[in-house]
């Protein structure tokens, strides 16, 4: 077997990383990279449910954080809402 161990621990060791990813982005211009770590956020499951907060936040922020001024704008803002209500299905749905 090669590469590096297998995380046996569900994914909680990259909750605080993928949560230090997204939450500076809650305001402010999200880039590709942010919709990944929320969708990753979604397949770790219930042990993510710190970043609830932040999920919740792209939700409800009045001004969307996605660019502005472009055509991908719209698809931009229906790809991170899609991933983020994705991921609280799934960390919240799953914990009830």
């Amino acid at each position: 077997m090669t590469g590096a161990p297998r995380d046996r621990s569900g994914g909680r060791g990259r909750v605080p990383v993928l949560v230090g990813a997204v939450e500076p982005f809650v305001r402010s211009d999200v880039t590709p990279a942010v919709v990944l770590a929320v969708r990753l956020l979604g397949e770790i499951g219930p042990d993510a449910a710190p970043a609830v907060p932040a999920l919740r936040a792209f939700l409800d922020a009045d001004e969307r954080p996605v660019g502005h001024g472009t055509w991908r704008s719209v698809p931009e803002d229906d790809e991170l809402c899609e991933a983020a209500r994705t991921a609280l299905w799934v960390i919240e749905g799953a914990a009830r």
